[in-house]
Order: C-alpha cells, then sequence, then structure tokens
C-alpha cells in the first residue's frame, strides 16, 4: 500500500497544529512550512475540517486549530479519511462469473489485512507523534522553526 500526498500533508498538517496548540494558523503558513502548494492544501483541509480533525475559523485573526485534543485524533481517522479503504478490498467478481463471494478467500486475506493495518494505526495519536517528534532521531525541526 502506497500513502497517499493528501494522507502525508494531513498527517503533516495536523501535527504541526498539535505544535501550535491554541493557536490558529492560516492557509498561507501551514502550506509554506511544508513547501506545498496552498490550492492543494486547502482542499486537503476541507476533508479534515468535514471530519471535525481540523476546525477552520474565518477572518483576518482566523485559521485553522485542531477541532478535537492531539490524544484524540489517531492514524487511522486520518488515514479513513484520504485512502480507499474498503474500495481497496472490492472484486471484479461480476465480470469473471465468479460465485466465491461472499466467502472469497482473497477477499477474507485482504480484508482482515486492511482491519489489521488500521487497528495498528489506531494505535498512535497525533499526541504520540507530536512526543516523538521531540525526541532524537525523529527531530522534525520543519516544525519548530
Amino acid at each position: 500500500m502506497r500513502m497517499s500526498k493528501k494522507t502525508e500533508y494531513a498527517l503533516h498538517t495536523v501535527l504541526y497544529l498539535a505544535y501550535k496548540e491554541r493557536d490558529a494558523v492560516q492557509l498561507e503558513e501551514l502550506a509554506q512550512r511544508q513547501n506545498i502548494s496552498k490550492t492543494y492544501l486547502a482542499k486537503v483541509m476541507q476533508d479534515l475540517s468535514r471530519e471535525g480533525i481540523v476546525s477552520a475559523t474565518p477572518g483576518v485573526k482566523g485559521g485553522y486549530t485542531l477541532g478535537r485534543d492531539a490524544s484524540d485524533i489517531t492514524f487511522a481517522d486520518i488515514f479513513r479519511i484520504f485512502e480507499d479503504g474498503e474500495s481497496t478490498v472490492a472484486c471484479q467478481y461480476e465480470q469473471r462469473d465468479c460465485d466465491a463471494v461472499p466467502g472469497c478467500a482473497i477477499l477474507v486475506i485482504v480484508k482482515n489485512a486492511f482491519e489489521k493495518f488500521y487497528s495498528d494505526l489506531a494505535q498512535t495519536s497525533i499526541a504520540d507523534l507530536k512526543g516523538m517528534a521531540q525526541e532524537a532521531p525523529f527531530s522534525a525541526l520543519w516544525l519548530k522553526g
């Protein structure tokens, strides 16, 4: 499985907001700190906002903050927003006249693997990642500068 750019940008952005704690951060700063497109990041932020991961405050002094406590946001929460998940486990059985569904061994194995994957991701919160970023070797200097 390959992590999409949206997922990567979302994880980094949410981590940055965790560092800023309650300070609202404007989209321009978020994009500049990560050296990414402001337009593309705006789409990521819309999805994160819709899911309650971040909160958006309009206006000159507005910006983005975490929508809930960093300890309540897991990697799984973010991956589920941007990655295929269930559709990755879909099968084109209709095109082959396959009668193995719903007990198909391939689908069962792949579905179980994704469930384990998301279960593992649910074990790490943004607060955990923030703690790791405060220690070497994962220093995340771009966050602190």
